[in-house]
C-alpha cells in the first residue's frame, strides 16, 4: 500500500529546529511536531521551494538547523502540481532534496 503524502509547511520545519520554548503553547506545539517527525517514516513528505528559501533564511546558524530538516525530502518543482491531496501527478514534477 502507498504510503499517504504530506506537504510538510515551514512552520513545521521551525517548530523542530527551534530551542525549546518558555511559552507552555509554543512548547506543546514543539513536543506534538517532534513526536510527529518520529513516524515520518510512515509518510511519503513534501516541500516546496518556498519552503525552502523560508527555512533558509535568517540567522546563518538557525538556517542550517532549519535547512537540514528538509534533507531527504521531496521538494515540488515550481509551478507544477504533485501527489499532494490527490492532485494530477505529471512526469518528472518532483525531486528529492
Amino acid at each position: 500500500m502507498e504510503k499517504p503524502s504530506v506537504y510538510v509547511e515551514t512552520s513545521v520545519i521551525s517548530y523542530l529546529a527551534s530551542k525549546p520554548s518558555r511559552d507552555v503553547i509554543v512548547a506543546g506545539h514543539q513536543q506534538l511536531t517532534l513526536e510527529w517527525w518520529d513516524t515520518r517514516d510512515e509518510w511519503r513528505l513534501f516541500v516546496s521551494p518556498l519552503v525552502i528559501r523560508e527555512a533558509g533564511g535568517g540567522d546563518a546558524d538557525a538556517a542550517a538547523r532549519r535547512l537540514a530538516f528538509t534533507q531527504g525530502l521531496t521538494v515540488i518543482a515550481d509551478k507544477r502540481r504533485c501527489p499532494i491531496a490527490g492532485w494530477p501527478s505529471p512526469s518528472g514534477c518532483c525531486g528529492t532534496r
